[in-house]
């Protein structure tokens, strides 16, 4: 065996019966799991096509599998690797006589929501909500609750039962399983007929999974039916690096697996081998105000020889000024370096700044695009509609936008305002209203960038209208006013509008042809040689030789929707993985203000440092950490 820690070598030389292994972050998890497979290959002779591994995604598969065949060479091949979906639905395809016709495509789950958003009169185009209503009913589904009695953060109880239900009857009617189904289908196929459960249970009679702090209630009930008489279930996980919770991972199922299964080991993997003591010991601190957690004391393997850096900024111009003179002053080390944020709004702030700058960078995950917002792209339209581009498709867009009662029908085949005015004709406040809008944009189209913008917000009315929308549809009007904030920056850089406007677009078609790459397969996009800009749940599993924690902000990180004492300690498991990511250098930033608001520092920097109110930075742990102000 090759050299490893007393604790690994416990986990990798475990026989049977159940385990629970704690690994914290850079503490050898794949390590052990592999080596475990080859040990009970070749010590206790287990046969490799009794070998279940499941992991949570197909990369991490992917991975297992290439290291198993690098120890076992061809004695590896009979191991089933897999993802959960993959692995269930394999058994399904096999004992239910399911095909591939029956997957739901992700394009196809957001056309059958927005077609159960219509039927609910909620013009779904509009709605920003729709990634956090797909996660809603995938919660209900995974947590195998009630959708009735389920209290959605996102829409009234009463429609979001019409859109769940809804959404289940196109599934129906196309006989299609999304990811959910496929597990639910699983488990009562497992559960009901006892042949089928006999025949997996003696397929794999040992099952090892990884990341097992990310399952859900109807994975782990599942997996339960699959174990035999010996119970053979391997688990690797680390409870402080839950943060899955929006996709229905369920923290408390390993938290209480010492509960379902009495007679289980447990092995603490405590030793962190990736990244420098200054960053263990700071992410420790960090990660031990949570109360619902396993207790644990990550050491470091490697010295301390980097301190951190912990800086406040006026504004984030400031401090996205000072990572571009960092990336020109480091270049060699850019491509080692990873900007990682909270949300998938702030890559496209920081993209943007990059762009402009032209400082190099690529990304994990789907820019952005401001313009794809809605209030951006219908700012976007009336400009385009003042310019008389694409009249007909901008003039739909926004012919309501504020409330003017005017009808799709009325508008006709020809040009637009003689057709309103025909349609109305008699009718004098509608033909007020069509004269009004004309004269809007007739002035609009004589603006510079900015006046225009203040014209649609004000002297429209977009901006009241907007008010009214969002509290209607329970949009977070705070995020909003953040896409109005960059699009005034936005109006205040150009000379004209048609520079505004081909700017717009030229952005959009730089995040189409992203797209078109990611679904390629190529997961990097724009340059690779450049830093690295993901959010918090995009970097697990990643590690880079230095990280910059941009904003780190109450209303950022904590997340402003965080509100109770569960979902405050998911968002610091949030920051303690990105923390952790970091090998050797980390940068750890705040400002005072953010989108021309005033903000505090997070609360998560509280145990590292305090920063008073003249901006200054002090630590109580000046043996460990250098801090800064600006």
């Amino acid at each position: 065996m090759m050299e490893c820690s007393n604790a690994q070598r416990r986990a990798i030389t475990h026989n049977k019966g159940p385990a629970l292994v704690i690994a914290g972050p850079g503490s050898g998890k794949t390590f052990v799991i592999t080596q475990r497979i080859r040990y009970l290959i070749t010590h206790h002779g287990i046969s490799p096509e009794k070998i279940l591994v499941i992991t949570f995604t197909k990369a991490a598969a992917l991975e297992m599998k290439e290291r198993a065949f690098a120890l076992l060479g061809a004695q590896a091949h009979p191991i089933a690797f897999g993802t959960f979906h993959s692995v269930f639905f394999h058994m399904l395809k096999i004992s239910g006589g399911f095909g591939t016709d029956s997957i739901l495509r992700e394009k196809e789950r957001r056309h059958f929501l927005s077609a159960a958003f219509r039927e609910c009169g909620i013009e779904a185009e509009k709605n920003e909500s729709i990634e956090g209503i797909l996660s809603e009913i995938s919660s209900v589904k995974s947590g195998m609750a009630d959708y009735q009695r389920f209290e959605s953060k996102l829409l009234p109880k009463e429609q979001f039962r019409m859109i769940y239900t809804g959404y289940e009857r196109m599934l129906t009617q196309n006989k299609k399983l999304d990811f959910d189904d496929m597990i639910r289908l699983c488990f009562r196929m497992l559960k009901t007929d006892m042949e089928i459960q006999r025949y997996w249970q003696e397929r794999f009679s040992y099952l090892l999974i990884d990341e097992y702090q990310d399952v859900n209630r109807l994975q782990a009930e599942t997996v339960k039916l699959l174990l035999s008489k010996e119970r053979n279930l391997f688990v690797v996980g680390d409870d402080d690096q839950a943060i899955y919770g929006f996709r229905g991972a369920d923290p408390s199922v390993m938290l209480s697996f010492q509960k379902e299964y009495e007679d289980a080991s447990m092995i603490m993997l405590d030793r962190n081998y990736r990244s420098d003591a200054y960053i263990v010991n700071a992410a420790d601190r960090v990660i031990g105000v949570n109360t619902d957690r396993f207790s644990k004391k990550i050491t470091a393997s490697k010295p301390p020889v980097h301190k951190i850096d912990i800086q406040l900024f006026e504004d984030e111009k400031e401090e996205y000024g000072a990572l571009v003179k960092w990336c020109r002053k480091h270049k060699r080390l850019c491509r080692e370096t990873a900007v990682i944020v909270r949300t998938n709004r702030e890559i496209g702030w920081i993209a943007r700044y990059l762009k402009r700058e032209h400082i190099s960078f690529s990304t994990k995950e789907r820019v952005r695009n401001l313009y794809d917002s809605f209030p951006g792209s219908d700012i976007l339209a009336y400009l385009r509609l003042a310019a008389g581009i694409e009249v007909r498709q901008q003039f739909f867009r926004v012919m309501n936008k504020p409330v003017r009662f005017l009808a799709r029908n009325a508008v006709g085949e020809g040009e637009i305002f003689p057709a309103l005015r025909k349609f109305y004709l008699g009718n004098q406040r509608m033909t007020e209203e069509v004269n009004r809008m004309e004269k809007d944009l007739a002035f609009l189209k004589k603006l510079r960038p900015y006046a225009a913008f203040c014209y649609i917000m004000k002297g429209i009315g977009y901006g009241k209208y907007l008010d009214g929308y969002c509290r209607e549809h329970g949009i977070c009007m705070e995020e909003v006013r953040e896409d109005l904030w960059q699009v005034e920056q936005d109006s205040r850089k150009y000379k004209s509008v048609e520079a505004w406007i081909q700017a717009a677009v030229d952005a959009g078609s730089v995040y189409e042809g992203q797209d078109c790459l990611r679904e390629a397969g190529n997961v990097d996009t724009m340059q690779p040689e450049g830093i690295c800009l993901c959010t918090m749940h995009g970097s697990k599993g990643l590690e880079y030789d230095t990280v910059f924690l941009p904003n780190v902000n109450e209303g950022v990180t904590p997340y402003r929707q965080a509100k109770d004492s569960a979902s405050i300690e998911e968002e610091r498991r949030m920051f303690y993985v990105a923390m952790t990511r970091a090998k050797k250098q980390l940068h750890i930033w705040t400002v005072k203000s953010l989108n021309g608001k005033e903000v505090l520092p997070s609360r998560f920097l509280e145990p590292l440092c305090e920063i008073s109110e003249d901006g200054h930075v002090s630590s109580d742990m000046i043996s460990s950490y250098s801090m800064s102000s600006r």
